[in-house]
């Protein structure tokens, strides 16, 4: 997939966390998880969600009707597999770590989203 927009995670590496320190707690329960290919992504989303104490939202990402989302881990692009997906933030950040091992700025994590699922909806 090319392109000359300078999306995050395709085109350029995601900045590192900056200014705002993401949430600690999550960020200690990103960094101690260990999941398998059968952990499901709600999961990994709703114990970080636990770890913090209740802190943060947990965000769900569906496509358009009929569709399955496209979604990249780790440097792997897996397209048209998913037909949902979950992921903890803290407001600033989204803690994700099939994604990457750190927090990445939200704003990054919804353009990366939204190209590669351009009619996909965020909630």
């Amino acid at each position: 997939m090319s392109n000359d927009r300078d999306i995050p995670g395709l085109d350029k590496p995601f900045s590192l966390p900056q200014g705002i320190s993401p949430e600690p707690e999550a960020t200690k329960a990103m960094n101690q998880m260990s999941f398998g290919l059968g952990t499901d992504c709600s999961e990994i989303a709703e114990n970080i969600l636990i770890a913090t104490g209740g802190k943060g939202k947990i965000l769900r990402v569906e496509p358009v009707e009929g569709y399955r989302l496209t979604l990249l881990e780790g440097d792997k692009l897996e397209e048209n597999l998913f037909i949902y997906h979950e992921v903890y933030t803290d407001g600033y950040y989204i803690f994700d770590p099939r994604l990457n091992p750190y927090p990445i700025f939200l704003e990054e994590w919804e353009t990366l989203i939204k190209f590669l699922n351009p009619q996909a909806k965020i909630t």
